[in-house]
């Protein structure tokens, strides 16, 4: 499998430009560039790509200090899911910032600025990533990107804009913050430029009016499913924030009331109808988040797609695939012995997204 995705890499996963490859793997007799991803990143030029190779054991935490696109086959690799892409920290500190960073089919910790956070880090693209702590922005941080992410925490200010930043986007992201105090806000200073749409938000809060948002002023949020499973919670509230809905769902598994959201073309204490639930609106990787035809999301978006995850023009993928990489579904090798010196036949299926 190492082998097969380093061919991947090398042969189709070029779409980038014409920047050089590193290829990164920690598994024993590698026959990759490196086996520390920050060494990788402190060898690359502004520009590179670095292929991370599934592995058992984590990567450790890394430093971003220069522009770089980092790419692992997947969060949960479809044939082998007990190997995947673990980092821990994402930590950008580059003397002369790093804008226009992409990571794509990775697992990280948490993400956060440090050093001096008057340098440029702008236009940071997260997709299809799985992402388990926090999200934390210095200064100089707009028009950052998340789509396709499972990201799942149990932490205060789980995504924190920062105050001075514009033009986030968050669209077609799970996004599940597991803590129980109502104090423990979700999201921290979105604001009127931040594109908030097709999202699933799943709180574990058991507050009757749990702070999903605090600071988020102006905030439009669109065609995204809010899921409780809490007796005492009866609404989607915030501190310090004014958000209006648009063609959203809100639900309580335990089958308290819930009361209305503020906007347009809302609907309260329905059933999303998920194809598969199997954790009770919970990420899990045995669920399945398109909507079924019987649910009240169903078409029923600002665009006339479904609301939540696989609305929007969206193909979520449940593995965290990268977009510019096909990912192979099956091999096949075709003899269990070799003689020495001769051809090993392998065959595999792939497929692009």
């Amino acid at each position: 499998m190492k082998n097969l995705f380093l061919l991947i890499a090398l042969t189709l996963g070029l779409g980038l430009g014409a920047q050089t490859v590193h290829t990164v793997d920690n598994n024993v007799n590698s026959g990759a560039d490196f086996t520390s991803v920050q060494a990788a990143i402190d060898a690359a030029t502004a520009g590179d790509i670095i292929y991370i190779h599934p592995s058992p054991d984590s990567y450790g935490s890394i430093t971003v200090n220069k522009t770089i696109h980092l790419r692992g086959m997947a969060h949960r690799p479809e044939l082998n899911p007990a190997e995947n892409t673990q980092l821990e920290l994402l930590q950008f500190n580059a003397p002369i910032g790093a804008p226009g960073c992409s990571f794509q089919g990775l697992r990280f910790s948490n993400i956060n600025i440090s050093g001096n956070t008057n340098q440029d880090y702008s236009n940071q693209t997260f997709i299809n990533n799985r992402l388990t702590g926090t999200i934390t922005a210095g200064q100089n941080c707009d028009n950052w990107l998340f789509q396709g992410n499972a990201i799942t925490g149990n932490m205060f200010d789980l995504i924190d804009q920062g105050s001075a930043n514009n033009n986030w986007m968050f669209v077609n992201n799970f996004i599940q913050n597991s803590a129980t105090s109502y104090t423990w806000t979700t999201f921290e200073n979105l604001n009127s430029t931040t594109v908030f749409r097709n999202n699933i938000i799943r709180c574990y809060t058991n507050d009757l009016s749990p702070w999903v948002w605090n600071s988020c002023t102006g905030l439009v949020v669109e065609n995204c499913v809010f899921l409780f499973n809490s007796g005492n919670v009866t609404e989607v509230s915030g501190s310090n924030s004014s958000v209006t809905y648009n063609n959203c769902l809100s639900f309580n598994y335990v089958g308290d009331i819930m009361g209305e959201l503020p906007g347009t073309n809302n609907t309260s204490n329905e059933n999303p109808v998920f194809l598969i639930d199997a954790n009770t609106g919970g990420f899990s990787s045995g669920s399945d988040y398109q909507l079924d035809p019987s649910s009240p999301g169903y078409q029923a978006g600002t665009d006339g797609e479904d609301i939540g995850i696989y609305g929007n023009g969206f193909e979520y993928s449940m593995n965290g695939y990268p977009l510019d990489l096909p990912y192979p579904t099956q091999m096949t090798i075709s003899s269990t012995t070799v003689v020495s010196g001769s051809d090993l036949e392998v065959q595999f299926k792939a497929k692009g997204n």
